[in-house]
């Protein structure tokens, strides 16, 4: 099974039709669910997820991609949203890892612990993810290096 760590902004993307990198993640999330890739995600992003798409709905009148129904429903991606308890804790918690943020932490933490790729439009996040020793993305390096198909 091949299995991707997206960041909560790539998958807010995906679903918002007024953001700047709408189209290359509505590609993304059709390269991902034809490739038949599992995004692994720690279950809190899907209440970051929410808070996202909510704000942007409700501060710049953004639009939710029809159909989408992303509260609840992945909208074709096959997701595994990963438990934040005491195991995620003992198995994946690296002190070694270098400053960032608290959210990004975990999602960090979950791509190292599991040795899988993440992919990130966060500048600063994708820089101190390389200084981990982590496969780290954007959307078109993925597309384009991982998968092959950017153009």
């Amino acid at each position: 099974m091949t299995v991707v760590v997206l960041d909560t902004c790539v998958i807010v993307d995906m679903f918002m039709h007024g953001r700047p990198r709408h189209a290359k993640a509505v590609r993304l999330k059709e390269t991902i669910t034809a490739s038949n890739i599992t995004v692994r995600i720690p279950a809190f992003a899907m209440f970051e997820i929410s808070h996202a798409v909510r704000q942007e709905k409700r501060l710049n009148g953004g639009q939710i991609v029809e159909g989408a129904a992303w509260e609840g429903v992945s909208n074709g991606l096959e997701i595994d949203a990963v438990p934040i308890d005491e195991s995620f804790i003992n198995r994946y918690l690296d002190v070694g890892l270098p400053e960032m943020r608290a959210g990004d932490l975990v999602f960090a933490a979950l791509a190292k612990g599991e040795g899988l790729p993440l992919v990130t439009e966060d500048r600063n996040f994708l820089t101190a993810a390389e200084t981990a020793g982590i496969q780290v993305f954007s959307i078109d390096a993925y597309l384009n290096h991982v998968l092959g198909s950017a153009g």
